[in-house]
């Protein structure tokens, strides 16, 4: 859905009623606004879950401190892959 609006004389826009229906956004909700090349992304901001609010990293870490892992440091795209791999292979075990 594409939707036309103006800055106000203090820089402010209004989202059309249409898409802020459509979102689910109320009077209230946060969005991050995101500078790109090719103009502004307006993102809602989540709110953070029940599990504590822990970042991928912060659960890493944690995961590492319980089973006391002391190899070198592994990229969130090593952890990505290394599990997809386990649910693509794991019915040939």
């Amino acid at each position: 859905m594409n939707a036309m609006t103006k800055f106000s004389v203090k820089g402010q826009i209004v989202v059309p009623k249409e898409v802020r229906d459509a979102l689910g956004w109320k009077a209230g909700t946060s969005v991050e606004v995101v500078q790109r090349p090719d103009g502004v992304l307006l993102r809602s901001v989540r709110p953070k879950p029940a599990h504590g609010g822990m970042t991928f990293d912060e659960r890493i870490a944690k995961i590492r401190a319980i089973i006391n892992y002391q190899g070198p440091p592994i990229s969130k795209e090593e952890w990505k892959e290394s599990i997809g791999e386990y649910f693509r292979t794991r019915d040939e075990i």
